[in-house]
């Protein structure tokens, strides 16, 4: 009998303890996630005071904005041709050697806009980056 009350007692003060222990997480995250939505409500009526003062002074104009910054990307790019004729790229692993994109012809016009394309695998990211310098070529 009386083993039967400490048992008893013993799962109501863990039963306490564990809903206890929930309840104080519970409270922590709810308590962070307040803070952060006023941090977040905070910086956002930051933006919207900064944006209506802009407007007011007449200085916000979005057109005006990305035609400056368009203009900072143009003068920095210079129109250009890129080819690439009979490229080939091989990969050494030890005394193995393996071709991963062969007869690579392709020429890239100034101004036009080229999509590289084809199924997985078959060497699509290899091709830009040999493009973008980050591999070399094997020849070509």
């Amino acid at each position: 009998m009386c083993d039967e009350k400490v048992s008893v007692g013993m799962a109501v003060f863990f039963s306490i303890a564990l809903v206890t222990i929930f309840l104080i997480i519970f409270l922590a995250w709810l308590i962070i996630k307040l803070i952060r939505d006023r941090k977040l409500k905070k910086s956002r009526a930051q933006v919207r005071q900064r944006l209506l003062y802009e407007s007011e002074k007449g200085d916000f104009d979005v057109y005006r904005r990305s035609s400056q910054a368009m203009d900072s990307v143009r003068s920095h790019i210079q129109p250009c041709t890129l080819s690439v004729l009979d490229a080939e790229i091989r990969i050494k692993n030890g005394t193995d050697e393996a071709i991963v994109l062969r007869e690579i012809n392709v020429q890239f016009r100034a101004g036009t806009l080229t999509a590289i394309m084809g199924p997985s695998g078959s060497g699509n990211s290899t091709l830009l980056k040999v493009l973008s310098g980050r591999t070399k070529l094997t020849t070509g």
